[in-house]
């Protein structure tokens, strides 16, 4: 099923590459895709992973999108903020956009008339700021994602939806789980949601959150035992 009045803005990030992969295998596409060149850069990923039923993190997005015999265009840059990136985006119909990395959106980029989903990996707006995932782990046991528009401020955009997960022991979180809940938060939202009507939002209070900075390596081992239920 072809979305419509919502892009895709593909990096080749893991990220980028479990959204798509989790699109396809849903039936779930969006009308525009705009695909941020994956020559132009290797993204770093660990060998022999184990990645199962998640998705693959070794494969390309324009791998992914030819195999599947799916529609995109291409830009010649991984930065989001491109002046390329933003002309491209510019000629698209649809009003959302969904972001799968490549920067920190600039006030330029976001100033063209489109509204840009981004998936957090934390519940909003208990947990703002970076590896939130792991500090929910500590503190619940449990792992969320937050779907949002974004704004200038960071993780501050009204909310689209909530979800929550239970990483099963062993997983690799980083690479192998993070992009994956990532991916099924997304397209949870494009098969429940209608693009082309009004899309209901949430507010996202500033008063009830908490900011986190990137975690300790001892935080984060303490968080990865706790999940393997080993301390």
């Amino acid at each position: 099923m072809i979305k419509e009045n919502i892009a895709l803005l593909l990096h080749p990030s893991l990220r980028g590459r479990a959204y798509i992969q989790r699109m396809i295998k849903n039936h779930l596409i969006p009308s525009e895709i705009l695909l941020m060149d994956d020559r132009l850069s290797e993204i770093a990923v660990p060998p022999n992973l184990e990645f199962a039923d998640y998705y693959n993190p070794y494969e390309k997005p324009s791998i992914t999108l030819t195999d599947n015999n799916i529609d995109f265009s291409i830009v010649s840059s991984t930065n989001c903020n491109d002046t390329l990136v933003i002309d491209e985006l510019k000629k698209f119909k649809s009003k959302w956009v969904i972001f799968s990395g490549g920067g920190i959106l600039q006030k330029e980029i976001l100033s063209i008339g489109k509204n840009f989903i981004h998936v957090h990996p934390g519940k909003l707006p208990q947990y703002r700021g970076s590896t939130c995932f792991y500090y929910s782990l500590i503190k619940e046991g449990k792992c969320f994602c937050t779907a949002f528009v974004m704004d200038e401020m960071l993780d501050s955009g009204k909310i689209l939806r909530s979800e929550e997960f239970n990483p099963p022991k062993g997983v690799d979180l980083d690479y192998v789980f993070d992009p994956w809940m990532r991916s099924v938060t997304m397209v949870n939202i494009l098969n429940d949601l209608n693009f082309i009507k009004e899309v209901k939002l949430h507010e996202n209070k500033s008063q009830n959150s908490e900011m986190y900075y990137i975690i300790h390596p001892v935080l984060k081992h303490i968080s990865i035992l706790k999940n393997n239920n080993e301390i």
